[in-house]
C-alpha cells in the first residue's frame, strides 16, 4: 500500500466534514432550515463559511492528487499505445478540471460571488462524471487491468446514476417542474439578500426546493462514495510501479522483488510465462535462492512448475553454479 490510497481517503473525509460540520452550525444559528438546505448554503455565512472553504480547499487538493495518481497508473499501463495515451491525457483534464471546479465552489460563496460559485458547481459534477467515464473506458483496454472486470462494470452502471441524479437536480433547478401554479400562471420566485432559499411549506416553490436540494445531497453522497472507491486502484500502486513491462503496457508475469544480504533489490523468477531472454535481460532478473529442472523455489514461497525458459541461458548469476550432472541450480553462500 502506497501513500496514493490518502488521496480518496483524504477528499472524502475532508468533504463529509465540511458538508456535516457547516450544516450543524448552520442550521445552530439559523442561516439555513434544518429541511433542506442547498449544500453550499451551508457555507455561505460565517463562521461556517470559514470552515468550508478549507475543507474543501483540502479536498480539492487532494482529490487533484488522486487524478494524478490514477493517471501514473494509467500511463504505466499504455506503454506505447498512442492513442491511448492521448485519450489519458484528455481524461486526467477532464479530472483536473472537476478539481478546480470544486476549489471554486469552496472559495466563491453563492451569496457574494454567484456566477463563479455557479460555475465552479458544474465544472466539478459534469467535469467528474465525465472523467469517471472516460477513467472507466481506460481500465476496460489496458493491459494488465488495473482493477477485475466486474468492479469497472460496476462502476460503470454507478457513475450511470450518479448522471441520472445529476439530470433531475438540473432539471429541477433551472426547470422547476415541481412548482405550484398560482391562478393558472407559474409565481415569479423571490429574490433572498444573503442568497439562501428558505420556503414555508406553503410556499409553491417548496416541494421544488426540496427535490432540488435532496437531489444535491444525494448526488454529493454517491459521488464521493465513488472517489472512496478509487481506494481499490490505489491499494497496491507502489509494488505494481515496480514491476517490468513489455512495450505494450502489459506485465511481465513472473518478477518479485526481494533482497541478498548484503546487497540491493535483485528480482526473482517465481512463475515464467511468456518470458523470454531479452525480457529478462531488460529487467535485469536474478534467481534468488535455487532452481530446480521443473521447478523454481524462493524461502517461504510454494514451488512453481517451470515450463518455457532455456535455464542453460536465462539463469546467470554471479551466486549460482550449476550442476550438470543433475541439471539443477544451487546458491553459493
Amino acid at each position: 500500500m502506497g501513500g496514493e490510497i490518502f488521496g480518496p481517503l483524504i477528499t472524502v473525509g475532508a468533504s463529509l466534514i465540511a458538508f456535516f460540520v457547516c450544516y450543524g452550525i448552520a442550521v445552530g444559528k439559523d442561516h439555513v432550515d434544518a429541511w433542506l438546505p442547498y449544500i453550499s448554503d451551508c457555507g455561505n455565512l460565517p463562521p461556517e463559511s470559514c470552515i468550508f472553504t478549507m475543507l474543501c480547499a483540502i479536498a480539492s487538493f487532494a482529490w487533484i492528487y488522486t487524478v494524478y495518481s490514477l493517471h501514473l497508473q494509467v500511463i504505466h499501463r499504455c506503454g506505447k499505445n498512442g492513442a491511448l495515451r492521448t485519450f489519458a491525457y484528455f481524461v486526467f483534464f477532464l479530472g483536473f478540471l472537476s478539481a478546480i471546479g470544486y476549489l471554486m465552489v469552496a472559495s466563491f460563496q453563492e451569496g457574494h460571488v454567484l456566477d463563479a460559485h455557479n460555475t465552479g458547481a458544474f465544472m466539478f459534477f459534469f467535469g467528474f462524471v465525465a472523467y469517471c467515464f472516460g477513467y472507466y473506458l481506460i481500465c476496460f483496454y489496458v493491459n494488465p487491468q488495473i482493477v477485475s472486470m466486474p468492479i469497472t462494470v460496476t462502476r460503470v452502471l454507478f457513475n450511470l446514476i450518479v448522471l441520472a441524479v445529476l439530470i433531475f437536480h438540473m432539471i429541477c433547478l433551472f426547470g422547476s417542474p415541481f412548482v405550484k401554479d398560482v391562478n393558472g400562471l407559474k409565481p415569479d420566485q423571490p429574490d433572498f439578500s444573503n442568497g439562501i432559499e428558505r420556503y414555508n411549506e406553503d410556499s409553491p416553490f417548496y416541494n421544488n426546493h426540496i427535490a432540488t436540494t435532496l437531489s444535491e445531497w444525494v448526488l454529493a453522497m454517491l459521488m464521493l462514495l465513488e472517489i472512496l472507491s478509487f481506494s481499490i486502484d490505489l491499494w497496491d500502486s507502489d509494488s505494481y510501479s515496480q514491476k517490468p513491462i513489455r512495450d505494450d503496457g502489459s506485465e511481465i508475469l513472473g518478477f518479485s522483488e526481494t533482497t541478498r544480504p548484503g546487497s540491493g533489490p535483485i528480482m526473482a523468477v517465481y512463475d515464467n510465462q511468456g518470458i523470454n531472454d531479452r525480457e529478462m535481460q531488460d529487467a535485469r532478473a536474478r534467481p534468488a535462492y535455487g532452481y530446480e529442472t521443473d521447478n523454481v523455489y524462493r524461502r517461504g514461497l510454494p514451488r512453481v512448475s517451470m515450463n518455457t525458459v532455456d535455464r542453460s541461458e536465462a539463469y546467470r548469476d554471479p551466486y549460482m553454479s550449476r550442476d550438470r550432472d543433475n541439471n539443477s541450480y544451487h546458491e553459493q553462500f
